[in-house]
């Protein structure tokens, strides 16, 4: 049997178990030989350890007394993600493209307006809106001859 299936053996060679308890686990090291090997060992281990000096208990207690004690309040470290950086640089570059995209654009402001004469609803030259010829340099004659041409 082992120290797992006899878990007082420790306790029992340091001498910390009641005496009922102890003639208990020591008929069983009597009889068991993997526990009595073990107890063995246990022995020696406690043989091995230094001893702590007589007056350390009191030299601790008095220096805990004489001492105040330093509470220091731990700083919190904030750590960001490793994507946080990325991000942060990505949104810099986009705002700088939308400034300089803004500031150096070409104005089409124009763009799509049809010249009309001031004060008048009406462009100011049809066949520029229509995409027809200018006739206004033909006489009446011409524009006559050019209706019957298209049958009218």
């Amino acid at each position: 049997m082992s120290s797992k299936s006899c878990p007082q053996l420790p306790d029992w060679v340091a001498g910390r178990l009641p005496s009922e308890e102890a003639r208990a686990v020591a008929a069983h090291v009597d009889a068991c030989a993997e526990c009595a090997a073990e107890a063995g060992l246990l022995r020696a281990l406690f043989a091995a350890r230094p001893e702590a000096p007589r007056d350390l208990a009191p030299r601790v207690s008095a220096a805990l007394r004489d001492n105040e004690p330093v509470v220091r309040r731990a700083r919190r470290v904030r750590r960001w993600p490793g994507w946080a950086a990325s991000a942060a640089a990505v949104m810099v570059l986009a705002a700088g493209a939308y400034w300089v995209g803004i500031r150096d654009a070409p104005d089409f402001s124009g763009l799509g307006q049809i010249p009309t004469e001031e004060g008048s609803a009406w462009i100011s030259d049809d066949g520029i809106a229509a995409g027809a010829p200018v006739m206004d340099e033909l006489s009446d004659d011409a524009l006559l001859a050019l209706l019957e041409e298209m049958g009218g």
